[in-house]
């Protein structure tokens, strides 16, 4: 599923950084449509249209073998909940008129009988809903859990801090939310292998937020918020204070890169809001070890040297099977070429597991940067070629993930996730 790919890229944000503030107190109204969803649903895509909906799946999804008829136009809600597997649910709104002159809802329940789905139509409930909705799934056991929250007038909208985070949703009809406690059910085992590992992912998926919300802004961009609570022990804390810083990256990065993140850093402010985040995650203590373990095998405070260097900017560069740390440093270094690491394993006590190599034992320095990484893979870097115009969507920014699909990055109160080629879907 595509929206498994924001998922996961949302994780690698929580890695590293984390948002500024996403907190909003706007009213916004309820769709009624998410009476539909299950209280444990971990992830939401509510839509204008039942056709925008359905484009959320891969095209070998079953549900994409559904024809919708006139009701490609109607409301729809997407949601997944967890039983034994992750199962979709799809709530179509059934206008009356479409409903007496129209014998598409007759099609498409003959359509979910000859694929094996199962399917009902709930029908308005007196001071509960006002609506009918065809609600279809793929097991009995997920149907029987609808029928149980629609007889107790149960769903999402009763499930902790869900409306509170419908407020992330203010001016979009289409828009992704998902829990995060559930990433563990979200991330497949073997995405991303290689750059990160699930383990990873998870854990930090899960202290990047309560909730995260993706609203489609249109023409192939969409903004990144999310909810959470006020102690402080959330990733999206961690740059709460910290201002854009100028980007200068692009002048370095090879051809045929796959993957960056890069964070344009005023040193002193990361570091304290870093510590602060491992604080109250009680993290801080092992953090602690780790810099006096290095300082003990290295003869440096890897605290003091990067305060020595005064970090400007920080990025993990990945193209072609190579990897490499690049570090700019306040004041530019000679240029020399691959040499044995005296400080190896400092950037990623520093800066987190993201900034972790496979080998980091040899440094270089290239265009006032340190570069960082296995001897074959700074002579790779620094032999390879560049494109002529490589640019970020902004000069100014707190961070950037960028991919060959897209760039996800922060400027202000928001998390900006822009696709390259856009196809009208996520």
């Amino acid at each position: 599923m595509r929206i498994f790919r924001l998922t996961v890229l949302l994780a690698l944000i929580a890695i590293v950084f984390g948002s500024c503030k996403s907190e909003v107190h706007e009213r916004v109204s309820v769709p009624e449509q998410l009476k539909m969803v299950p209280s444990d649903a971990l992830v939401i895509i509510n839509n204008s249209r039942c056709s925008d909906c359905l484009a959320h799946l891969d095209s070998s999804h079953i549900f994409r073998k559904l024809d919708t008829g006139l009701l490609s136009g109607s409301k729809a809600t997407l949601s997944f909940c967890y039983t034994n597997e992750l199962s979709p649910i799809l709530a179509i709104e059934v206008d009356k008129a479409l409903r007496d002159t129209s014998d598409c809802l007759t099609r498409l329940l003959e359509q979910t009988g000859e694929l094996g789905l199962k399917t009902r139509i709930f029908e308005p409930v007196e001071g509960y809903t006002k609506k009918t909705n065809i609600v279809i799934t793929t097991t009995e056991t997920m149907m029987s859990v609808i029928s149980r929250h629609q007889d107790g007038h149960l769903s999402i909208l009763d499930a902790a801090d869900f409306q509170r985070a419908l407020a992330l949703t203010a001016g979009s009809d289409n828009w992704v939310m998902i829990r995060n406690s559930g990433a563990s059910k979200l991330i497949p085992k073997n995405f991303l292998d290689g750059l990160f590992t699930q383990r990873d992912l998870v854990a930090l998926a899960r202290t990047f937020a309560d909730w995260t919300c993706i609203s489609d802004k249109s023409g192939g961009k969409f903004s990144i918020k999310a909810r959470r609570d006020e102690s402080g022990a959330y990733f999206i804390d961690h740059l709460d204070a910290m201002e854009p810083m100028v980007s200068r990256l692009p002048a370095i990065i090879p051809d045929s890169t796959d993957f960056v993140i890069d964070i344009p850093m005023n040193v002193k402010a990361y570091r304290e809001s870093y510590e602060k985040y491992l604080d109250a995650q009680l993290k801080l203590e092992k953090y602690n070890s780790t810099i006096s373990s290095l300082r003990k095998s290295s003869g440096k405070d890897p605290r003091k040297w990067e305060e020595e260097l005064d970090t400007q900017e920080l990025a993990l560069i990945k193209w072609l099977g190579h990897s490499v740390i690049a570090l700019r440093p306040a004041e530019d270094a000679a240029a020399s070429g691959p040499q044995p690491n005296p400080f190896a394993g400092f950037v990623p006590a520093l800066y987190g597991s993201a900034f972790k190599l496979d080998d980091d034992s040899y440094t270089a320095h290239m265009q006032g940067w340190h570069i960082i990484g296995s001897e074959a893979d700074i002579a790779a870097f620094m032999g390879a070629t560049r494109p002529e115009d490589f640019s970020w969507p902004v000069r100014k920014l707190k961070y950037i993930i960028d991919t060959p699909e897209l760039h996800i990055y922060s400027v202000s109160d928001n998390i900006e996730l822009e696709l390259k080629k856009y196809n009208d879907t996520l």
